[in-house]
């Protein structure tokens, strides 16, 4: 595409050609459609230290919606907090379906939201259960996963996290319903149940309940009582638990991340940017011995 206008340069200058290209293309000035005009910063003299404390405040908000899972394995026969959370292991289909929920990190190399789980003494152990997407980042808060404490009865260290997730998902082989109340905790606005089925020729099918506090409103995904199966389970109870944990916290349009990154950005421009014509911007780029001052 280049061809015409790079030959007869060496290859040296041929590459720092097309870096200016990348950066010109990166700040708006190559661009398919005509650019009017750009905003140059103008943060001369007193305003440099405010426009830096912007700059901060700025790169600190996260661009992507930060969210905490909580999972709980709860076995046949056990119907008290101290029992579940003292739980090491599940059984083999409950295992599989945590190992779907997302990826397996290891906290001391991870750059990713970590949940607020301790990563310089590590003691909710070392991985822990990750998802993202483009929009996301979720933290699973697996409790059969974290090390369990023989002498603690609270398992605090567990329940410190679990407990304060707005969203838990329960994996539940008793015979009864699991009561949202087994677990104590101010949070745990929403409760998703999983029951697997095991007569009546529907096994491999799961009941879903859905146990909401007074005031969440509906949130869509899986509803209460619905019926799906395993093997669907892991990507329907996370989205329906992202969606959950969203409604709870307000990230709804106008709330999220990337909208107060874009407010922010917008407030930065409107404060310390000038206008200039697409072709001003180049001649002060390129002026000899110049450059763009601010």
């Amino acid at each position: 595409e280049w061809g015409e206008e790079t030959k007869g340069v060496g290859r040296d200058e041929e590459e720092g050609l097309n870096f200016s290209r990348l950066f010109a293309s990166q700040i708006g000035l190559i661009c398919p459609y005509d650019c009017q005009v750009l905003k140059v910063m103008d943060v001369g003299g007193d305003k440099r230290t405010t426009f830096l404390r912007k700059m901060k405040f700025l790169d600190n908000r996260k661009g992507r919606e930060l969210v905490k899972i909580g999972v709980l394995y709860c076995a046949n026969g056990q119907t008290c907090q101290r029992d579940i959370l003292a739980n090491k292991m599940g059984s083999e289909v409950y295992e599989r379906f945590v190992d779907r929920l997302g990826e397996e990190v290891d906290l001391k190399y991870h750059k990713g939201f970590n949940g607020k789980l301790d990563v310089k003494y590590f003691s909710n152990g070392r991985k822990m259960k990750y998802y993202a997407t483009d929009k996301v980042e979720v933290a699973f808060h697996v409790a059969t996963r974290m090390p369990t404490v023989i002498h603690d009865s609270q398992q605090v260290k567990k329940k410190q996290h679990v407990g304060n997730d707005h969203v838990t998902i329960v994996w539940s082989e008793h015979k009864r319903d699991y009561l949202p109340c087994t677990v104590t905790s101010e949070f745990n606005d929403v409760v998703i149940a999983l029951h697997p089925l095991k007569r009546g020729g529907r096994e491999g099918l799961l009941r879903v309940r859905v146990t909401v506090k007074e005031g969440v409103k509906w949130f869509g995904g899986l509803s209460d009582g619905m019926l799906i199966k395993i093997e669907d389970a892991p990507a329907l109870v996370r989205q329906t638990a992202i969606n959950a944990n969203r409604v709870i916290r307000g990230e709804i349009e106008g709330k999220s991340s990337n909208s107060q990154r874009r407010k922010l950005i917008k407030e930065i421009c409107d404060t310390y940017g000038k206008d200039y014509e697409g072709a001003e911007v180049w001649e002060m780029l390129c002026r000899e011995g110049g450059g763009i001052s601010i």
